[in-house]
């Protein structure tokens, strides 16, 4: 497992951290944080993440049969999604997530016969950047995930807020991070939010990465068509070879990065995998119409059907004079309260 070295000042009396100072290299392992998708998170935590309903959320739709959602995609989508940012964990010293998000899969007909070709997409950034973070300097982050460039201001303005006031009961102490301690600081995340907006705007790489961080976007083709939670969407890939779509069938090799030919060239497009037949539009649902579909008020999702509707009155014990159906319709702000409670 990777493990990686970073320098800490704790207070020895009162046995906790008070800050680590780093480079770039511990930053970004947190920031990676706030671009993963909550699939990945739940996931991550071993479905016990204490993120509202998305527990119960997560679970119920890995339960769900594979004949409810419209193709084989969908369902991994939304229990493995991608995530915008995934293409510069690469660079991180501790990865959070392992999905390789970097090779970009094409397939392509012969005659009696598939031809899957792979598209790696190529690096951008300074060499001495980090992920999301620009390189070259010291960064301060506090026990509670806020996070600060390393300068004398700074450093008093972290010890105010931890109500420290003699300094000699801090002592330096260098120690080891992996994953398991990245993740137990997750309950934090809302702070290293908030303290990226305000303390650390101008210490991103670039507007994309400070973009990607602060307002993050979903990868190419994982929203719905009815746009209810307004969530904005990256662009599809689409690329192009020096290589000419014939020969590109006689490759012998599964990689096309490096293929050419005299021919002309081949316009690469990625295809919604949540839609039957091939498409490059966006939006789609993920599971078939028309369905129906019971949903709890722990945001447990099952195939509607009367007999587990009667299994969840069964675990409510209401008596059935008790009940009465009604008819809602939910804003935004009640739905995200809803997944967070």
């Amino acid at each position: 497992m990777e493990r990686y070295e970073s320098k800490f000042v704790v207070d020895w009396k009162n046995k906790k951290v008070v800050f680590a100072e780093s480079g770039k290299e511990f930053v970004d392992v947190l920031l990676s944080f706030l671009t993963l998708p909550l699939g990945t998170i739940v996931q991550l935590l071993g479905k016990e993440s204490s993120l509202g309903c998305f527990d119960e959320l997560y679970k119920s739709v890995e339960s769900l049969d594979a004949s409810h959602f419209q193709t084989k995609a969908c369902k991994n989508m939304l229990l493995r999604p991608l995530s915008a940012a995934g293409n510069l964990y690469k660079d991180l010293v501790v990865r959070i997530d392992d999905t390789n998000h970097r090779n970009v899969w094409f397939q392509m007909c012969r005659v009696g016969s598939i031809l899957l070709l792979r598209w790696t997409k190529s690096d951008g950034g300074a060499k001495d950047d980090g992920a999301f973070v620009r390189g070259g300097m010291s960064y301060a982050t506090a026990d509670n995930l806020q996070v600060v460039p390393a300068d004398t201001g700074n450093l008093l303005f972290l010890l105010r807020d931890m109500g420290i006031e003699d300094v000699t009961l801090l002592e330096e102490k260098t120690l080891e991070l992996g994953l398991e301690e990245v993740i137990s600081s997750i309950s934090c995340i809302d702070n290293l939010h908030k303290s990226m907006e305000k303390n650390m705007s101008g210490y991103f790489k670039s507007d994309e990465c400070r973009a990607m961080v602060l307002s993050p976007k979903l990868p190419p083709f994982f929203s719905c068509s009815d746009h209810f939670l307004m969530t904005d969407e990256l662009l599809r890939f689409q690329d192009a070879v020096a290589c000419c779509s014939s020969c590109i069938r006689n490759c012998s090799s599964f990689g096309i990065s490096e293929v050419e030919c005299s021919h002309g060239r081949t316009k690469l497009h990625a295809v919604n995998p949540k839609v039957p037949t091939i498409t490059t539009e966006t939006g789609d649902s993920y599971t078939k119409d028309p369905g129906k579909f019971l949903v709890t008020n722990e945001l447990g999702v099952a195939p509607f059907s009367l007999i587990n509707a009667l299994s969840e009155l069964k675990k409510k014990d209401h008596s059935v004079s008790e009940l009465a159906t009604r008819e809602f319709t939910f804003t935004q702000p009640e739905y995200n309260t809803n997944l967070l409670t």
